[in-house]
């Protein structure tokens, strides 16, 4: 930057308010407009419309009024989360065309030695694609064009699976890398409140074969996080599973259990999905998947009749030795549609059951680990 004077004259102006580009212009002096663009690029000044306003880099570094408050509350949130997942717990924002971290705090395992090497391009973790995902097409075009994907690990995407992951999104709500960016690297992540009008994404990291579980079920926390009011109480209690009430459960879980359905009756699939064991041998990871399906489809469905014609589903379309889905119409006398349909909400309520089993065995830890952490 050859104007590091007048850059630091612009910012201590923007404290205040936006201000029209005409007058940082005139405090700039000289070729102003480049020095503009230079800024807002890196994060330090963000346009909007015909004036300019303080940019991330900036409100994060200063902490001027009234984003304090903001960056006080997301390093708290932060810390909550690590003490109830045990995970690194981080809070990105939008910076030009990079991320910046705003917040975070790492789990019982300490900092991970992946995070030093993680490149700092949006498409390559899951909290850059969570930025960009809320971001309109044609900036989403712009940013790509500029810093165009490449293969970093053999699983990072390409463009055009990343506009996929993209649209997706937009359903799912929430970005879950397998190693994008670092092989040993697992990150869930989703849109957490903005920093002003800046785009911010709220994320868990894992390592991986150590916190793939974790992950799967901390995308709820994160998500009663996100809420916008949410509370300390709020968050513990998104973990907590109550006798006689469903929760809903994480995205990231329903998927892991249509894949485990999906390929039941494939060991090496099975073995390599999120509810396997991190450690053993092939056989042993998938037996362990089917029990743990199996186990939670005894339990997710009742005696009623809708809850028993869900379960035929399952048996017939996934688990049974025979099972095919196209039998599973025949034999349940249902449509296509009808058969996926209803599908779809067995593998919701086992996932539910899948949330309440682990939830018994982690709540009574849960909450004495966030006592540690600073109060919301």
């Amino acid at each position: 930057m050859q104007q590091p004077m007048q850059a630091l004259d612009i910012v201590e102006a923007l404290r205040h308010g936006p201000i029209a580009i005409d007058r940082i212009r005139a405090i700039a002096g000289g070729d102003g407009g480049a020095l503009i663009d230079e800024l807002c690029d890196v994060g330090w000044m963000l346009r909007a419309g015909d004036t300019v306003e303080l940019g991330p880099r900036a409100i994060a570094l200063a902490a001027y009024e009234p984003h304090r408050a903001y960056l006080i509350r997301t390093r708290e949130i932060c810390h909550l989360l690590s003490g109830l997942t045990g995970l690194m717990v981080t809070v990105s924002v939008l910076a030009g065309s990079r991320q910046l971290f705003v917040a975070g705090a790492t789990g019982p395992d300490g900092l991970p030695d992946f995070m030093q090497r993680m490149a700092d391009s949006l498409w390559a973790t899951a909290s850059g694609v969570a930025l960009l995902a809320q971001l309109d097409h044609t900036s989403v075009e712009r940013l790509l064009d500029a810093d165009p994907p490449r293969p970093l690990t053999s699983v990072t995407p390409d463009r055009v699976r990343l506009e996929r992951i993209l649209e997706e999104f937009a359903d799912t709500g929430y970005v879950y890398d397998e190693g994008w960016s670092e092989g040993d690297a697992r990150c869930v992540s989703i849109a957490f409140p903005r920093l002003g009008s800046v785009p911010a994404a709220i994320t868990a990291v894992g390592f991986a074969g150590m916190h793939r579980e974790r992950l799967v079920l901390a995308e709820t926390q994160l998500r009663a996080a996100a809420e916008p009011h949410a509370t300390r109480s709020s968050i513990i209690r998104s973990g907590i599973v109550r006798p006689g009430k469903a929760a809903p459960a994480p995205g990231l879980l329903v998927d892991a259990v249509r894949a485990a359905l999906r390929d039941f009756h494939a060991p090496a699939a099975l073995a390599d999905n999120l509810l396997a064991p991190p450690v053993g041998a092939l056989t042993m990871r998938a037996v362990s998947v089917r029990a743990r399906i199996e186990s939670a489809v005894g339990s997710a469905f009742d005696d009623s009749a809708d809850d028993a014609f869900l379960r035929a589903i399952v048996r017939r379309g996934y688990l049974d030795p025979d099972a095919a889905p196209a039998r599973g119409m025949r034999e349940l006398h249902v449509s296509r549609t009808t058969f996926f349909r209803r599908a779809g909400e067995a593998a919701e309520r086992i996932a539910s059951q899948i949330l309440a089993d682990a939830n018994d065995m982690h709540v009574s830890t849960a909450p004495l680990l966030a006592e540690r952490s600073p109060r919301i």
